[in-house]
């Protein structure tokens, strides 16, 4: 319970200043959060991320699945993201290849315990969408995040975890410019 306390105490910074680096640095080697749900979640709140200070401070998932005490499989849909999530990085893979994944990834986000691992990766999936020149994507995966995130609020945000409001505002832009 202490640890998903501090976990939450981390995630909640990191929404309120933006700065994700302190929960990758939670999860190195040697630390108590160094476990498979903290650390796909780490990944996903650093590729949310408008900065990319964070990127590279976590090990790839892909070498971390090696290691059966982080149990990274059993997380299912979860880890599936995640790994998704990652491999859309690879630009030796074909960028429709990379979608496709992502894609079949996010299908199954629904499915995930907690509507917070589903704000994270629809807010990861936008952000990668965004960068990558894909504005029609990105709008709709910003757009369930901001459905997520209004109903959880009772309409007060668009944005409950401070992630992708620049996006959100970009596509506002796009779509006041195109009419």
């Amino acid at each position: 319970m202490a640890l998903e306390l501090r976990w939450e105490a981390l995630c909640r910074d990191a929404a309120r200043n933006g700065d994700v680096r302190r929960l990758a640095r939670s999860c190195q080697p040697g630390s108590p959060l160094r476990q498979g749900v903290y650390l796909v979640e780490a990944h996903l709140w650093c590729a949310a991320a408008r900065s990319r200070r964070a990127e590279g401070k976590l090990a790839a998932l892909a070498s971390l699945v090696q290691d059966k005490a982080l149990r990274l499989r059993p997380l299912g849909a979860f880890y599936r993201i995640g790994a998704a999530l990652e491999a859309c990085r690879d630009t030796a893979i074909p960028v429709a290849a990379r979608r496709a994944r992502l894609g079949a990834a996010l299908d199954e986000a629904g499915g995930l315990l907690t509507v917070d691992k589903e704000l994270l990766a629809f807010a990861a999936a936008a952000r990668w969408l965004h960068r990558n020149h894909a504005p029609e994507l990105a709008r709709l995966c910003a757009s369930r995040y901001a459905g997520r995130s209004l109903v959880l609020s009772g309409g007060a945000s668009r944005d409950v975890l401070g992630l992708v409001a620049d996006i959100d505002a970009a596509a506002g832009a796009e779509a006041s410019c195109a009419s």
